[in-house]
């Protein structure tokens, strides 16, 4: 009898055990599955062959930890080229806050000819782009341009950067202001150094024993880079490039406060 009822006993206990570990795997296999983590923060920056010269320095200085940064950039493309890829970044990129817009008023492909000059056709794309990121809930930067070498005339992109940037309530950065000589007003090739130029000695470009550097191509290039860098990003150190890029990322960041 004992022994009858010590083998019971040990098959009741194992019944239990079966039990208790049954209910065990059914929580665990019951448990829902922790969330992915949430898309980065993503700002994206559209422009021409000023941007295609500072994509390097762009990448590395618009974004604050724990963003992406995505660069759109061909030489000699208008704003209007780029709205397509805009309709598709905008379906296809999750979490995108900020929009930064550089063109320099380029007047080169189809999208852009036979409409009126650079105020009249960036003035209309510009609205339109404006509205377009309004409409999801993203924040639009716009970045004018320096003008032409060796002249005091004012950049179109300015006046139109500024006017569609007022009526949308978004952001604006004259990034032109960098390539001004500050006692005649000239668009110059090379300006007084700035603590960076100094820093980057003895890279090519940087601080020359007058005190100055060159900050565009030549006097009938304006490109921002000291080399031909043709479709790819300044190969050498270039004070055009970081002053440039410097206020591209400005406008970045300050549309990050925001968020």
């Amino acid at each position: 009898m004992r022994g009858e009822s010590w083998g019971s006993n040990i098959v009741k206990i194992r019944s239990v055990l079966l039990l208790i570990a049954s209910f065990g795997v059914l929580g665990v296999a019951c448990r829902p599955a922790a969330p992915p983590p949430p898309p980065p923060p993503t700002v994206i920056v559209y422009g021409d062959s000023f941007l295609t010269q500072a994509q390097s320095y762009v990448t590395a200085h618009a974004a604050q930890p724990g963003w992406n940064v995505v660069i759109r950039q061909y030489p000699g493309t208008a704003l209007c080229d780029w709205f397509p890829n805009m309709r598709q970044d905008a379906a296809t990129i999750p979490n995108i806050k900020v929009v930064v817009i550089v063109f320099t008023g380029n007047l080169l492909t189809p999208c852009a000819q036979g409409r009126g000059d650079q105020t009249a056709v960036y003035t209309a794309d510009g609205n339109i782009a404006a509205a377009f990121w309004q409409s999801h809930g993203v924040h639009v930067a716009w970045v004018a341009p320096p003008g032409a070498v060796e002249t005091t005339d004012p950049q179109p992109m300015a006046s139109v950067y500024q006017g569609v940037a007022a009526a949308y309530g978004q952001g604006y950065v004259d990034g032109g202001a960098n390539f001004r000589d500050p006692t005649t007003g000239v668009w110059a090739v090379t300006l007084p150094c700035l603590s960076f130029d100094v820093s980057a000695e003895p890279a090519p470009g940087a601080c020359g024993s007058d005190g100055t550097v060159q900050v565009r191509f030549s006097s009938s290039n304006g490109h921002i880079c000291d080399v031909d860098s043709g479709l790819a990003p300044c190969p050498v150190y270039s004070s055009g490039v970081v002053r440039w890029g410097s206020a591209v990322a400005s406008a970045a960041l300050s549309s990050y406060a925001e968020h």
